[in-house]
């Protein structure tokens, strides 16, 4: 689905690249979670993506599309869909199933077949029901519902999610990544997601650590949050389950390293009574 050669990428004025030479690929109907501290890369690697911005060097396919190749941009825009942080600045209507139906317009589709994509995508997300509400009256969670679905409207094959939930209260963030995991497993919608919440990367097939613009190291969330101290050096947290199992484990309690979730350290635990 999506393929770095090379890629570098430098901001006008900087004095070192915001991407650094990476190499990865990312297969169709993956769920693949970016993590990395602040200044890292990640904003800058979700637009190259969607080639909102272009390398300064290599080369970033998208479905085969070169994202350099401005004949090609259409096709690779519609191909990626982007989700960044405040969904209030992603709404552009003042009902919800008009907002929904803005993607599928501005493609050109017939009123019919808006229609019946407004309703799969709200159906997908969950939020048939507030087709005729404001989006200004809806919480936050909702609103980020909504503006997934006016992604999901235009029929993407990937879509990059830009710390989606960095606004959200924890039940809006767990109910957010619940629907992006829904429609990854459902929809086989591929998933490029980009967070510094370590639970929520938990639900990916696979991570990748940036650092400085380079990919530090990669694999499933199993392998990486078991590096609690390689993650600690480069500023990252791992989830609090992960980091209990790594303290009783240096306590000197049998536990293993690859623990993440409450339901795998509550089975480990009780039978050390």
């Amino acid at each position: 689905m999506i393929k770095s050669e090379g890629v570098s990428f430098r901001y006008d004025g900087a004095l070192s690249d915001a991407i650094d030479n990476i190499d990865f690929n990312i297969s169709r109907g993956e769920f693949v979670a970016i993590l990395g501290h602040n200044g890292s890369g990640k904003s800058t690697l979700a637009k190259l993506v969607n080639a909102l911005l272009l390398p300064t060097k290599g080369n970033l396919f998208v479905k085969d599309f070169n994202t350099s190749d401005e004949s090609k941009l259409w096709d690779i825009r519609q191909s990626v869909g982007v989700i960044f942080q405040n969904p209030d600045n992603q709404m552009v209507a003042t009902v919800v199933e008009e907002d929904v139906a803005f993607g599928p317009e501005n493609l050109g589709l017939p009123p019919s077949e808006i229609k019946e994509r407004v309703s799969y995508a709200l159906n997908a997300v969950g939020m048939e029901e507030f087709r005729r509400f404001s989006p200004h009256f809806l919480s936050g969670g909702q609103k980020q519902k909504i503006a997934i679905a006016g992604i999901i409207a235009m029929k993407p094959d990937c879509i990059v999610l830009d710390e989606p939930t960095a606004m959200l209260d924890p039940m809006a963030r767990k109910d957010i990544i619940s629907t992006i995991r829904y429609l990854n497993q459902n929809y086989t919608i591929t998933v490029l997601y980009i967070t510094h919440f370590m639970e929520e990367a938990v639900e990916a097939d696979r991570i990748i650590i940036l650092n400085k613009g380079h990919i530090e190291f990669t694999g499933t969330p199993e392998d990486v949050f078991s590096q609690v101290k390689r993650l600690k050096k480069l500023h990252l947290d791992v989830p609090q389950v992960t980091e209990l199992s790594f303290n009783l484990r240096t306590m000197g309690f049998k536990i293993p390293r690859n623990i993440l979730t409450l339901d795998e350290m509550v089975k480990h635990i009780c039978p050390l009574e």
